[in-house]
C-alpha cells in the first residue's frame, strides 16, 4: 500500500542518504563497488580513457594514470570553484571508466 511508497521515497531522500545511507545513494563514494546506477558500458569506458580495448593491461593503466594527473581537483583549486567542479565531475568518470575496465579486465 501507500506505506511502502513512503518509505521507498523517504530512502531517496537526499538529506537522509548523505547522513545514513552508506550503501546505494552515496554518490560521493568513489570506492563504491555496489553502485548499479553510475555503471557505464565497457566501450564508453575505453572511449573515456582514449584507448581502444586492444592494448595491454599496463597501456590501459597508464593511460588511467595520466588523465587522473591531469584532471585532479587538487590541480584546478587554484582556478576557482566552478574549475573545481568540473574537475571533479571529469575525475568521477575517469574513475568510473577505469573501475569498469578493472572488472572487465580482472586488474587487481
Amino acid at each position: 500500500g501507500s506505506n511502502k511508497k513512503n518509505k521507498s521515497e523517504k530512502k531517496q531522500g537526499y538529506n537522509e542518504s548523505k547522513s545514513s545511507n552508506n550503501s546505494d545513494n552515496n554518490s560521493n563514494n568513489s570506492n563504491s563497488k555496489s553502485s548499479n546506477r553510475n555503471r557505464i558500458s565497457i566501450n564508453e569506458a575505453y572511449d573515456i580513457l582514449g584507448v581502444n580495448n586492444n592494448i595491454s593491461d599496463s597501456e590501459v593503466k597508464k593511460a588511467y594514470r595520466a588523465l587522473a594527473i591531469k584532471y585532479h581537483p587538487d590541480n584546478a583549486a587554484s582556478l576557482g570553484d566552478e574549475a573545481i567542479r568540473q574537475a571533479t565531475e571529469t575525475m568521477k568518470q575517469i574513475n568510473m571508466a577505469w573501475e569498469t575496465v578493472k572488472i572487465a579486465r580482472g586488474i587487481r
